[in-house]
């Protein structure tokens, strides 16, 4: 009888190691199986990375999630004759040229991360990067400039190798920006727009956006129009914006400098209703623009009227062929009545407000100005002055135009340098 109970128990004690073994078994191929979700770029953050050649650039990336159970990563270059990369993921700058680096998860879950690499003879990194706007607001019901807005970023130094940007949104779902940047309103919340330069050296620039549903002063009453001949207003004062351009003259009634404005997508020159610019001298000075690319007095932008005083001084009386005859005494003097040059006083750092009126917009959009290019003259100017954060308004919104050696030229013995 007792043999009888002995094959069954270890029957059952075979079956339930068995059955345990199994089970872990099962546990960490489980474990085994978490495969990698995302692999992503750290460093550098833009979607490309210009070197010089023999340079070398270690790429900083990361693995998610964290505990997947094979995080290692395989380097892979489209082109070894441009660009090598080490098994630790050090790339190695060798011809000028283009090149795909590829980070490819090894645990055959085929998520990837890619970087363009462009190797070039010379580079001069970009060190800075400004954006018009620091924070906005957008209205998903406002018109469709409270939709959107158009950021514009200035570069320094001015002779960057590379001076392209791209445009990324922490949260497409809120907000949205195209490759020129071009910000989109889509659903209530808050979101992110950072600027990146495209050479990969870390320059960037962030616009905090709040969107809103609709703006609480859709009602409220709009200014009044201006006046045929709109008066400056330097009295605010100015917040630099990028890139200051210091301009020394050597004839101070004749010396002035060209911008040429790349136009905003969608903005007219007939749009533009005024310019501003941050501006400092060391003398008093007044600031005229003239439409184009010389300074010619019937494309002048700027205005002023003028008016006669008649002052009576004195009345007296004078014989003449033997009559008394009345005399009164008058000084007549030319006064300006009203004026859109900009006037800066000596140490004074000044918003420049230059409005323009319908004479001005009709001379901005004139056919046979290809491009907008206006000259800015500064007259009385002794023996420099600088400006910045030049702006030009359309219908209430300001967007700022970067400055640099490509957009900013001295004429008539003017010379210019510019300061970051």
């Amino acid at each position: 009888m007792r043999k009888s109970y002995k094959k069954p128990l270890a029957l059952f004690l075979v079956m339930t190691i068995t059955v345990a073994g199994m089970t872990d078994y099962q546990r960490v191929d489980a474990k085994a199986k978490k495969k990698v979700k995302e692999i992503t770029i750290q460093k550098p953050e833009s979607s490309s990375l210009y070197l010089k050649k023999g340079e070398k650039f270690r790429i900083k990336y990361k693995v998610k999630p964290a505990n997947a159970s094979n995080r290692k990563v395989a380097f892979v270059t489209s082109n070894k004759k441009v660009a090598t990369i080490s098994a630790k993921g050090v790339i190695q700058a060798k011809k000028p040229g283009a090149a795909r680096i590829t980070l490819k998860a090894k645990d055959g879950s085929r998520k990837k991360a890619v970087i363009q690499i462009k190797v070039v003879k010379k580079l001069k990194p970009v060190k800075k990067l400004s954006l018009n706007k620091k924070k906005a607001t957008l209205y998903l019901s406002g018109s469709s400039s409270e939709k959107t807005l158009s950021l514009k970023a200035s570069v320094a130094p001015g002779n960057a190798t590379v001076k392209k940007l791209e445009y990324r949104s922490s949260d497409n779902k809120v907000a949205s920006v195209s490759k020129k940047g071009l910000i989109t309103a889509k659903k209530v919340g808050k979101a992110s727009i950072t600027a990146f330069a495209v050479d990969g050296r870390g320059a960037k620039a962030v616009c905090q956006i709040v969107v809103e549903n609709a703006p609480s002063n859709t009602n409220a009453p709009q200014p009044p129009e201006t006046s045929s001949v709109p008066a400056a207003t330097p009295e605010e004062p100015a917040v630099r914006i990028g890139t200051k351009v210091v301009v020394t003259t050597e004839d101070n009634f004749r010396s002035y400098v060209t911008i040429s404005i790349p136009l905003p997508s969608g903005v007219k020159k007939s749009d533009i209703t005024g310019f501003r610019m941050g501006v400092d001298s060391g003398t008093d000075l007044s600031l005229r623009l003239y439409a184009g690319s010389q300074k010619q007095t019937e494309k002048e932008l700027t205005s002023r009227s003028t008016g006669i005083q008649d002052e009576v001084t004195g009345t007296s009386s004078v014989n003449v062929d033997g009559k008394v005859i009345p005399k009164t005494s008058h000084r007549l003097s030319i006064q300006e009545s009203q004026s859109s040059w900009g006037k800066v006083k000596a140490g004074q750092l000044r918003l420049v407000k230059i409005p323009m009126d319908d004479r001005a917009k009709a001379l901005l959009s004139d056919s046979t100005i290809e491009t907008l290019t206006v000259c800015l003259y500064a007259h009385n100017c002794r023996p420099q002055y600088g400006f910045y954060t030049f702006q030009i308004e359309v219908g209430g919104q300001l967007h700022t135009i970067p400055l640099g050696e490509d957009n900013v030229k001295a004429a008539d013995g003017a010379s210019v340098s510019f300061e970051n």
